[in-house]
């Protein structure tokens, strides 16, 4: 390495790394170091490991690449031409905000011109004082490199320190206000010539916030399947300025933490607590995890939990809600049921406070797939989510998870035929109005007079309807008449007849 004008990348001063063999304008590797041109296993207690891995750090390739095209070592060069391109790197975009003691990802990408297959390997690049790694100041560095993956990802510290709770020399969060610098270098690894290439991405953390971290579940608690649980962190000032995290994903893991393949909640309020459905994932090893929606933050429970088998007494295979002009329409479907009362039909405008609106009755105890429907009438044009809680016949319930309904508002003014029509002894009329109105229907007979006032308010933009009870009336032909007066000044007058056979 020193041949290619390569200098020493370690940051310790003990041992071989004193004496005046640190190069302080290369010196991105904390302690001893573990690359080629670092000092792995003579810096006493600043070693990372005892020996070096055969690998160049970031800077050693630049180093390199700089001696040999654009200082002496390209006096003399033969220049061999490969045929390989470089790989094209992405370390993602920087300027954001972290807070202290908390365990962050960062995510790269990259593509091969030739397909080749590539790995990855992200490296800090930052310079500060000489020191021990687990006592660092300024802007000395506190993550060491590791071999390269086929993954574009790293979890700092490393996953296997977080599932441990243990650290390792050379790898510390940062535990007071600084910047982070880490450079992504990928290769391709191509026989004969292999292209190299990297990216960089900065940002900063603060003592302003943090530690993030995940309250609860956080010791080895046994919970049931398909109950609902509330799962707790330490927002630590993330959700304000300057690291303005408004929203978090909740995640969970049933093999201990390796993989996050239950998504229990996306964008949810970054408030520090959220009860959630716990699917009937039967482990002894979940582990949840609370991330940043719009950073690169997160935390996880400190050790496993336990989930029990607790099947559903009410077994969905379909929930869905669309807007139409009626309002907004449910619909479920039932594969079993056992002991089931029915379903509270609860909405919310902002996905977190719900209220009950109506109950639909189950059918106890089934093996046949049964389909529902509910259609929320009279409701506002908005966003609205809606959740259905199953009720079982001893009075315990679980909720489904919350689907969203877009409801649109009306075009224009709409007064619709009743129906049924001819009809005994009631039916209903529709109308649609598309702004705020004062509305008035009144019913006539055939010669004109006015027999009924079906309407006099004020309504809201929308979808309406109404039931009319014409028992106190005698057989014969009518005509309906609405009225509306928009709040913007327009004017809308329509008429419809209806026939009533008794």
């Amino acid at each position: 390495g020193h041949q290619y004008g390569g200098n020493h990348t370690f940051n310790g001063n003990a041992g071989s790394c004193s004496g005046g063999n640190r190069n302080a304008s290369t010196a991105y590797e904390p302690g001893s170091g573990s690359t080629i041109q670092a000092y792995a296993g003579i810096c006493g207690n600043q070693n990372l490991q005892s020996n070096s891995d055969d690998y160049f750090h970031n800077i050693s390739f630049v180093e390199m690449v700089n001696y040999t095209t654009n200082s002496s070592g390209n006096s003399c060069p033969v220049i061999t031409t490969t045929g390989n391109n470089a790989p094209i790197v992405n370390a993602g975009t920087g300027s954001f905000i972290i807070p202290i003691s908390t365990p962050f990802i960062l995510i790269g990408s990259a593509t091969d011109p030739d397909g080749d297959t590539l790995t990855y390997n992200w490296e800090q690049f930052d310079l500060g004082p000489a020191g021990h790694p687990n006592s660092p100041s300024g802007n000395a560095p506190i993550f060491r490199t590791f071999n390269a993956t086929l993954n574009p990802w790293r979890t700092f510290p490393k996953h296997s320190d977080l599932l441990n709770n243990t650290q390792t020399i050379g790898e510390i969060l940062p535990t007071y206000t600084r910047s982070l610098k880490f450079r992504l270098t990928v290769r391709d690894n191509k026989a004969g010539g292999g292209g190299v290439n990297y990216d960089e991405i900065q940002f900063d953390v603060t003592d302003a916030a943090g530690p993030f971290l995940v309250t609860s579940p956080n010791t080895s608690v046994t919970w049931q399947g398909n109950s609902t649980q509330t799962i707790t962190w330490d927002v630590a000032n993330t959700s304000v300025a300057p690291v303005n995290v408004a929203e978090v994903n909740i995640l969970l893991s049933t093999d201990g933490g390796n993989t996050y393949t239950e998504v229990l909640v996306s964008n949810t309020p970054n408030d520090g607590s959220e009860d959630l459905l716990i699917p009937n994932l039967p482990t002894t090893q979940a582990r949840m995890k609370v991330e940043a929606a719009t950073n690169v933050f997160f935390d996880i429970s400190n050790e496993n939990f336990t989930i029990e088998d607790n099947p559903i007494p009410v077994e969905l295979s379909a929930f869905f809600v669309i807007g139409t002009e009626e309002g907004a329409l449910l619909k479920w479907t039932t594969i079993t049921e056992t002991n089931n009362a029915g379903f509270g039909i609860e909405r919310s405008s902002n996905n977190l406070e719900f209220t009950e609106i109506s109950f639909v009755d189950g059918r106890g105890t089934t093996t046949e797939v049964t389909d529902y429907s509910y259609t929320d009438k009279n409701v506002k044009p908005g966003i609205y989510y809606y959740r259905l809680k199953q009720i079982d016949l001893d009075g315990s319930f679980n909720y489904s998870n919350s689907v969203e309904a877009d409801i649109n508002a009306p075009t224009a003014f709409i007064l619709s035929q009743n129906y049924p029509n001819p009809f005994n002894p009631s039916t209903i009329i529709k109308f649609s109005l598309p702004v705020d109105s004062r509305v008035t229907i009144n019913l006539h007979n055939t010669l004109g007079e006015k027999v009924d006032v079906l309407v006099d308010k004020a309504l809201s933009i929308g979808h309406h309807e109404l039931n009319f009870d014409a028992s106190g009336l005698s057989n014969g032909v009518y005509y309906y008449t609405i009225n509306a007066q928009g709040k913007d000044g327009s004017v809308f007058t329509s008429t419809k007849k209806m026939v009533l056979i008794k």
